[in-house]
């Protein structure tokens, strides 16, 4: 976007430098919500407030709660995971599960697959998850 607008943000991950980031669900080729990232993010219901989720998941957990069906699955990438996002879907009566950073996230240890470097082993784990109660 060359113009100038208000809601227009630096990204600097991307070439292209300036544009607009919005956070989505969509499902099967369909956008259901929406919502543009400028300014604050917004404001959620007081049972959330112990979480202190970063602005990022405060976006995402507002879409959730304007899902129409309680208990909606929601699957994410490794950008939004942590367990106080997760909590917070619980929260919301959504659940949510994907794949997850290892590092600096706040999942507990015991969840987390090591790194096995001997090809036989690495074969064996193929296809196992591991999943804990948060």
């Amino acid at each position: 976007f060359k113009g100038k607008h208000g809601m227009k943000l630096q990204i600097s991950y991307k070439r292209e430098g300036y544009g607009f980031q919005c956070n989505a669900v969509c499902d099967d080729g369909y956008t259901f919500l929406f919502y543009f990232r400028h300014g604050n993010a917004p404001k959620l219901p007081e049972k959330f407030k112990h979480l202190n989720l970063s602005s990022t998941a405060r976006r995402v957990v507002w879409l959730a709660l304007r899902l129409p069906h309680m208990w909606t699955h929601i699957f994410m990438d490794n950008l939004f995971n942590s367990q106080k996002l997760i909590t917070a879907f619980y929260l919301a009566k959504a659940l949510a599960h994907g794949v997850c950073c290892t590092k600096h996230c706040g999942l507990p240890p015991s969840i987390i697959q090591s790194v096995e470097d001997n090809a036989k082993k690495a074969e064996t784990l193929r296809g196992t998850t591991k999943s804990a109660r948060l």
